[in-house]
């Protein structure tokens, strides 16, 4: 997960969040829909803001993965594994 998060990252031209405020935010915006494209879930804009590190945003990125496959059906997981 962190090497594909840090190909967004790197992508969107921002290391850290502290180096990309202010006119740098159209970069975090334009991360979202890579993050979502990779990891299939919806990040919230502040939450790149939030996470100051790749560690913590991968952590954030984990929590919306797990909670997207706990409230799968079992039919939707069977569909996705066949």
């Amino acid at each position: 997960m962190l090497s594909a998060l840090l190909g967004v990252w790197i992508r969107s031209a921002c290391m850290t969040t502290s180096s990309c405020w202010g006119p740098l935010t159209a970069r975090h915006a334009s991360s979202s829909p890579q993050i979502r494209a990779a990891f299939g879930v919806e990040l919230a804009l502040r939450k790149l803001f939030e996470a100051p590190t790749i560690e913590q945003l991968s952590l954030e990125i984990e929590q919306l993965v797990m909670a997207r496959v706990e409230a799968m059906s079992e039919e939707e997981v069977r569909r996705l594994l066949a």
